[in-house]
């Protein structure tokens, strides 16, 4: 008898045990990735009521929970001087609300982007920022403390890189947000985000959602 054979014989349990866990894995994946629906993938289990903040808009008049209720939201945090996640982020909030519109009434959806850089990020200048991508989206910030009332509820990250003289990065979570008419948090879409994707994971959400008054 050879070594290998011999091995093999010994091993029998074992070898038999590693097939039947990989098959199972492999299987796994599948329906992971094939069989599950894609809604289950950004839908939380439960709704998540968010507790009062208090933030200041582009229109320079409070942001607060009040903002949030009464129609679909979709939020995003991030800064105005972000070089890629932003942008790409925003050009495709814009694309969404222009695929919204041609199934959904826009005057129930509405489109967030609040600034995690209070310094760079004044009002005035987010009110001319977030008008280059869509002039209905709002736009919001507040000092550290009151963005961290929200981010932290929201499990949203967020912190400035080292500076080098004035510049400086601010890292932060790219997910875009999707609450409830009555203000709860509902989805997390991850990044990277396509606007087609997202219409159509929207309308099939909203196809079972009953809002209550």
């Amino acid at each position: 008898m050879t070594a290998n054979s011999s091995f093999f014989k010994n091993n029998r349990t074992f070898i038999a045990f590693a097939v039947s866990a990989i098959i199972g894995f492999f299987l796994w994946r599948v329906y992971d990735v094939q069989i599950k629906d894609p809604i289950d993938r950004i839908m939380l289990d439960q709704p998540q009521s968010i507790t009062p903040f208090s933030l200041i808009g582009s229109n320079n008049k409070p942001f607060t929970n009040e903002q949030l209720k009464g129609k679909w939201t979709f939020l995003f945090f991030g800064y105005t001087s972000c070089p890629d996640v932003c942008p790409t982020t925003l050009t495709e909030m814009a694309t969404l609300s222009e695929l919204l519109s041609h199934s959904n009434d826009l005057n129930q959806i509405q489109f967030i982007f609040i600034s995690v850089d209070p310094d760079r990020d004044t009002p005035d200048h987010l009110k001319n920022f977030i008008a280059y991508f869509n002039e209905s989206f709002v736009a919001a910030t507040g000092t550290i403390e009151q963005l961290n009332t929200l981010t932290d509820q929201l499990s949203v990250q967020h912190r400035r890189l080292k500076e080098q003289g004035d510049e400086y990065l601010v890292e932060h979570s790219a997910e875009l947000l999707l609450f409830s008419p009555e203000s709860t948090l509902l989805a997390r879409f991850s990044a990277p985000h396509h606007a087609d994707k997202i219409s159509k994971l929207f309308s099939q959400l909203i196809k079972g959602y009953t809002v209550t008054k």
